[in-house]
């Protein structure tokens, strides 16, 4: 049996999220948001050459659009998120108990007003898991997610449960970048 202890607080919330958005980032930096502007710009250069005459506002404001939402998702987002955070979590944190087993594992939380609660899962319930160099992420769905910090490992190591996981989850285990 591996045993892991994780303080589920805003640091630990704030590296999930930034870990989970990644994807979110890069399309809305690298796809929309220069689609966006290269709109602006094509409109810009049809009413100014073809048209001779019209009206720039569309133009103008697909460019401005396209640039705020670039600015956006490249400084503000990760601010935003971690307001969010603190905001949803009230200023609670919860100490969560991770047994893993060879089927399965359970996760007891203890928050810090004295809300208890246990979670019993078989692997084969976790829709993927994604190891990066700090923590793992199990998926037990979209939504829920399991945040396992490789730190607070108390029985065992981090590479024992790698490879517990990879074991049990196969395909579904993927190692990820920081």
């Amino acid at each position: 049996m591996l045993v892991n202890q994780t303080k589920n607080d805003l640091a630990l919330n704030a590296r999930i999220g930034k870990y989970m958005s990644r994807k979110f980032k890069l399309i809305f930096a690298a796809a929309i948001a220069p689609a966006i502007l290269l709109l602006g710009v094509a409109l810009l250069l049809l009413e100014l050459f073809v048209f001779k005459e019209g009206d720039y506002f569309l133009s103008g404001f697909c460019i401005a659009f396209g640039v705020a939402l670039f600015v956006f998702v490249l400084c503000f987002y990760d601010k935003l998120l971690r307001a969010t955070n603190k905001k949803l979590m009230q200023g609670k944190e919860t100490l969560v108990v991770y047994r893993f087993e060879e089927e399965g594992f359970v996760a007891e939380a203890t928050a810090t007003d004295g809300v208890c609660s246990a979670t019993n899962l078989r692997y084969s319930a976790l829709v993927r898991c994604a190891e990066y160099p700090d923590l793992f992420l199990l998926y037990y769905n979209r939504v829920n997610v399991f945040g396992v910090d490789k730190a607070g490992m108390q029985e065992g190591t981090s590479e024992e449960l790698s490879a517990l996981l990879q074991q049990n989850l196969g395909k579904k285990y993927s190692r990820r970048r920081g």
